[in-house]
């Protein structure tokens, strides 16, 4: 803990979060950011106002990169949303700092200091929400105490919504919250939340930069991800962690531009659209929105024949690859209609036919 410490201290961004695409709707295909004020090391990347030393202004960098990234979101016009770790492994407050942090990971929150701890997470939490412009979502994290009551979930909630009352807040400070937050899976099916649920991911098997952590998923599967979730009506959310240079490693960037890339030709299916009408498929996706029925083929067969179970055949008034607008064949069968998918499509990221109704 101590060399991540000095890492910090040390270290010098060297170039705008603009500049290293952190906010490029355009090219990414994102629809919004959750950035991460203070982690469970408890370094805020944020102007935190005479509390700490232990944040980003202190270092040489020396400038509030939160702000800036705030700046950029809104010239882009791309809801910001921050995380924010219950856990601080640096703050006397949160647990007994003459001993080490591996034998106290979680909050010691039966000490008569916790309370010294819950003010400053709400001095934190009141700066963040006041002073950066909209913000559309409140991340909490790190809820492993044994006794959740200890955070004052309703305590929070209320300043986030006296300051942000447009702002979703999560489920992880003890307190349902306005969505659901499985991490690193997608549901196995539609029906498992009731309300909005978001899933939150890696792109390797990191949360933090990792240079020795090699495991990245491919465009391919985090693209399925995205169509996954998107098919059970849900959301994702994928965790990119930044060099000690600010700069997003070229690995994750390439995943990133090629998934804005398949959006660009396929986002109608995914913007907007919930969980189509045939779901447990391992080879097929549905989503649905107005008159539309997206069908994401996962996998295509060497024969480019799919079957999928359908009544009537006669409720489609046309079928079409959704990034060329070219027809596709149709053909009914007694186990329901049979795709038969265009050549030049098969080589595609996850094509997508549209059924219109």
């Amino acid at each position: 803990m101590r060399n991540m410490w000095h890492c910090r201290r040390d270290s010098r961004p060297s170039t705008s979060t603009r500049e290293n695409g952190f906010v490029s709707r355009r090219q990414q295909g994102k629809k919004y950011i959750v950035f991460t004020t203070k982690h469970h090391d408890g370094f805020a990347m944020f102007d935190a106002d005479n509390m700490s030393d232990y944040k980003i202004t202190k270092t040489p960098f020396g400038r509030d990169v939160f702000a800036e990234l705030a700046d950029a979101a809104r010239e882009e016009g791309m809801p910001l949303g921050i995380y924010y770790s219950l856990p601080d492994l640096h703050h006397p407050g949160y647990r007994d700092m003459t001993l080490p942090a591996y034998e106290h990971p979680y909050s010691q929150s039966d000490r008569p200091e916790w309370a010294s701890y819950l003010d400053y997470m709400e001095a934190h939490l009141r700066q963040l929400l006041s002073r950066y412009g909209d913000i559309a979502i409140v991340w909490f994290d790190g809820l492993m105490d044994k006794h959740p009551q200890n955070y004052q979930g309703e305590r929070f909630h209320k300043i986030v919504h006296e300051l942000q009352p447009k702002a979703l807040i999560n489920d992880r400070i003890g307190l349902p919250g306005d969505f659901a937050t499985p991490e690193g899976r997608i549901p196995d099916s539609s029906q498992e939340f009731s309300g909005m649920w978001e899933a939150c991911m890696t792109m390797n098997k990191s949360w933090g930069y990792n240079r020795d952590d090699h495991n990245y998923k491919s465009a391919l599967d985090l693209i399925s991800k995205l169509i996954d979730a998107t098919s059970k009506n849900g959301n994702l959310l994928l965790n990119v962690g930044p060099t000690p240079l600010g700069v997003i490693q070229p690995e994750f960037r390439e995943r990133l531009l090629q998934m804005g890339a398949w959006l660009r030709r396929n986002g109608e299916a995914i913007y907007g659209a919930k969980a189509g009408p045939i779901q447990g498929r391992a080879d097929v996706r549905t989503t649905a929105k107005g008159r539309r029925i997206y069908i994401h083929l996962l996998r295509v067969p060497k024969n480019r024949q799919v079957v999928l179970p359908w009544r009537s055949h006669s409720l489609i008034k046309r079928a079409s690859v959704l990034a060329s607008n070219k027809n596709v064949r149709l053909r009914h069968t007694r186990d329901g209609i049979e795709i038969v998918v265009p050549r030049d499509v098969v080589s595609l990221h996850v094509p997508v036919i549209v059924f219109d109704m």
